[in-house]
């Protein structure tokens, strides 16, 4: 394990239709699903823990989400990844997600459709300084986010780096 994971999950009112969890699988299902004033938090840090050998190997599958239809409305999804992602956030006034899979294993989203009217969004990147470099012994797997296709009206976004001066 290169990283460690902390994140944290609330919403004012969460509404389940159709869903399944399967702990032997390590997989949730979720068919429809609608989260109202809700925000998650992921913050991924560099693991500084030392590695201990273990005589009797545990092992669990990393844990696989599928969402077929997600309503969010004033959700916040914010991401905070050492040394690579200051911080990456999203605000929905009111969307839908739909067929969304996530694998923790993989460190992969894909997402068919986001829609919905004000999204707005923020990347803001570390600084060039932060970034590990290209000798690093154990450098971590990128995550990647697909996402086939984005509809919205009246939103924004801010894609920066960290300690940026605004142009005059």
């Amino acid at each position: 394990v290169d990283s460690a994971m902390f994140m944290k999950i609330i919403a004012s009112r969460l509404s389940i239709k159709d869903a399944s969890v399967g702990l032997a699988s390590s997989e949730i299902n979720l068919t429809q699903a609608e989260i109202q004033g809700g925000r998650v938090d992921l913050i991924l840090k560099n693991d500084t823990t030392p590695t201990v050998t273990d005589t009797v190997q545990s092992q669990s599958d990393p844990w696989k989400i599928k969402a077929k239809d997600l309503h969010l409305r004033d959700f916040t999804y914010h991401m905070a990844l050492e040394a690579t992602i200051d911080s990456l956030s999203t605000h929905f006034v009111d969307a839908s997600v739909k067929n969304m899979e996530v694998d923790l294993g993989a460190q992969k989203v894909i997402v068919a459709l986001v829609q919905g009217e004000k999204l707005d969004a923020t990347y803001i990147a570390s600084t060039a300084e932060a970034l590990p470099s290209k000798e690093d012994e154990n450098p971590s797997a990128p995550w990647t986010i697909m996402v086939d296709s984005i509809n919205s009206i009246k939103s924004t976004s801010l894609d920066t780096y960290a300690n940026a001066e605004p142009r005059t």
